[in-house]
């Protein structure tokens, strides 16, 4: 299956309007028959991805079709007519395939370190070709001692920082606008103040916060509460001259 090992390139690229090509309805047929495959095994991987024994059947189930799939598709890679099957995926597929990539690694996360799954994986030319083999990504590496105890500046920051970005949840008219002017400073104050006592941290500290999800996530939701009020209030002169004033965030473009 060697020349399989460019369908991962192929699904994936982008074709643009002015290389298009004609293609032959049987080649058009052969890429859905592809994709559906590809689908159906992500599909039922991702339904059972808890249960490593219950993966692996699926994936056995899967690799008698997909590998009879695979067989039809290796001379075709490298005919005449791969770059109009490649553009006819691309066309017809590409958002498909996007959205069945998070399914992929989700639905195989907990289970690659399995044997029985890993080798019933590589039986399947089909699914190897199409995400390549099943390979255990490094986790983050272990946080620093007292981790939690060294955050209590920082969490008590954040929180603060949340409380600002809440009142700018709700923007429904030009006098919210300028009532949410008034609250710019009190929240640059706030996004400071946590921005401080993260660099407070030493390297080592600052690198595991960045890579704490929860905490993450919870420094980026005022922002963006802050931002798309920003949009709505883009014609409120009080709210434009506190928000430039503050110099938290590069100038609204028009």
């Amino acid at each position: 299956m060697r020349r399989l090992a460019l369908l991962a390139l192929f699904i994936c690229a982008t074709a643009s309007a002015e290389t298009k090509k004609p293609i032959d309805p049987k080649d058009a047929a052969l890429m859905d028959r592809m994709v559906d495959a590809i689908e159906k095994l992500v599909v039922a991987v991702y339904d059972v991805r808890t249960d490593c024994a219950k993966v692996a059947q699926a994936i056995k189930a899967a690799t008698p079709g997909d590998n009879k799939l695979a067989t039809e598709l290796a001379p075709r890679m490298e005919s005449a007519q791969a770059p109009a099957m490649q553009q006819y995926t691309a066309d017809m597929h590409a958002a498909r395939l996007k959205a069945l990539r998070p399914k992929f690694k989700d639905g195989t996360s907990k289970c690659r370190s399995d044997k029985t799954v890993v080798t019933a994986w590589a039986e399947d030319a089909l699914a190897v070709a199409t995400w390549g083999e099943l390979v255990i990504e490094p986790g983050p590496p272990p946080r620093p001692a007292d981790y939690e105890a060294k955050l209590k500046k920082l969490d008590a920051a954040l929180a603060a920082y949340d409380a600002a970005g809440k009142k700018f949840e709700t923007v429904a008219s030009d006098k919210d606008c300028t009532a949410r002017a008034k609250q710019i400073p009190a929240f640059a104050s706030a996004f400071k103040k946590q921005e401080t006592a993260l660099t407070a941290l030493d390297k080592q500290m600052q690198e595991a916060v960045l890579l704490d999800e929860a905490r993450m996530t919870l420094q980026a939701r005022p922002g963006k509460l802050y931002l798309a009020a920003r949009d709505k209030c883009a014609a409120n002169k009080a709210f434009v001259k506190a928000d430039k004033a503050s110099k938290l965030f590069p100038p609204a473009t028009k």
